[in-house]
């Protein structure tokens, strides 16, 4: 098998942590090459540093960096006919030190509430699933809704008790000063991430750190997915790769865009559809599920009988959901997401069973969930397997193969 033919991108978009900037672009673009190097031998390939124009919706322009691979043999290098472009988004330096352990403590206190409600609501809602796998995880989530009951009557007074000891006490403020110093840096730069980007109610202190974060991301998108002056695409086809929390910003943006283009198919003609160009998603270490309940209504107070408001959100944030709706009939329609716009996109969720943030995913239609293995020693215990990917042969080799080259067969990792 020959360069893969057209011009391609993938854009890798980081998790939570303390990434610089190109470093997961590196990352990427070296576990791909050695995964693949059956394909891109050295002699073979040509790797340039490239720079595009970008348009942030907030900012002014600049360029930004990118790394090309083309053919050696090629015969116009300026402007090849086949090549793989690899771009980052990052967005890491927007939620540093935002919110103090503290702050975390608190936000995950109201998170288990939320979750204790959702698993005892939800669980008969994904009987709707066939796959058997799936329903080998249904039938633990009745005992799951039991065990975080359980925990939260724990949770409750240790949560009162800190309150109480940390405000009203010198002792206490001495305790929480050595809490930090023990646990700061790891609550303060991973779980605050996750903190900040799921403040999804308007009236949160962090919720325009995450719309720029997700207006960021839709930007990128929008101008891989984008034409120059003469209504060339710059790229034929576009794959999103997003690690950890990167997996949900990319989700958020990618059903953005698809809000965007249908208003716009709605005002005027039709056009091309940029989002074709979106042929692939490759999610890992993804905690879609476990915050699913943060795009669903829990809150609709008024229980009326048409629950207008929940049908609202749940059309906002209707990208691949497994569940169907449960609304009144005839219900309010749709006229705000088209999901035929993203019919060519192909969704594979990677996962590793000792990694706790990941999961074969319960919620969402993917078109395939590959648990993989192979993994370094080193990564392949609990929760250090959260980033054993980027060092996973078979997981570079089925994004080459499925997502990027669109073959059809399953190179899942393992077999």
């Amino acid at each position: 098998m020959g360069f893969p033919k057209g011009r391609k991108a993938i854009l890798v978009i980081h998790g939570i942590g303390q990434q610089a900037p190109f470093q997961t672009l590196e990352q990427f673009a070296a576990g791909y090459l050695k995964a693949n190097e059956w394909q891109f031998n050295a002699k073979d390939i040509v790797l340039e540093h490239r720079v595009s124009r970008r348009t942030p919706a907030f900012r002014e322009p600049w360029l930004e960096s990118y790394l090309r691979i083309r053919p050696a043999d090629c015969e116009s290098p300026d402007v090849p006919p086949d090549r793989i472009d690899f771009h980052e988004y990052y967005w890491a330096h927007q939620t540093q030190r935002m919110m103090t352990p503290v702050d975390v403590f608190n936000w995950f206190y109201g998170v288990f509430d939320r979750a204790v409600k959702f698993a005892r609501e939800n669980h008969d809602a994904l009987a709707v699933r066939d796959a058997q796998q799936r329903k080998d995880i249904i039938k633990n989530l009745d005992a799951l809704a039991v065990s975080l009951a359980r925990w939260r009557f724990f949770i409750r007074p240790a949560y009162w008790l800190a309150s109480w000891f940390t405000r009203d006490t010198v002792s206490g403020r001495r305790a929480w000063s050595v809490f930090e110093k023990l646990a700061g840096v790891w609550i303060a730069e991973y779980a605050a991430d996750v903190a900040v980007y799921t403040a999804t109610d308007i009236k949160q202190e962090h919720f325009a750190v995450r719309q720029q974060i997700l207006g960021g991301c839709v930007e990128r998108l929008k101008n891989l997915l984008g034409q120059d002056d003469t209504g060339r695409d710059y790229n034929e086809s576009v794959v999103v790769a997003a690690h950890s929390l990167g997996s949900v910003v990319a989700y958020d943006a990618i059903s953005r865009l698809q809000l965007f283009e249908t208003k716009s198919r709605l005002e005027g003609p039709h056009g091309h559809n940029p989002l074709r160009k979106l042929t692939g998603f490759a999610t890992f270490g993804s905690p879609l599920d476990k915050i699913y309940m943060y795009f669903r209504d829990q809150e609709n107070t008024t229980d009326s009988e048409r629950k207008i408001r929940a049908q609202f959100v749940d059309q906002l944030y209707n990208l691949r959901l497994a569940i169907p709706v449960k609304a009144p009939k005839p219900g309010v329609a749709n006229y705000v997401s088209d999901a035929r716009l993203l019919a060519g996109l192909r969704w594979i969720n990677y996962y590793h069973k000792l990694d706790p943030v990941s999961s074969y995913l319960l919620f969402y239609c993917t078109d395939d969930d590959v648990e993989i293995e192979d993994i370094p020693a080193e990564y392949d215990k609990f929760l250090a397997a959260h980033n054993g990917y980027w060092f996973s042969n078979a997981f570079f080799q089925d994004i080459h193969g499925r997502l990027v080259c669109g073959e059809a067969s399953d190179a899942a990792a393992g077999e």
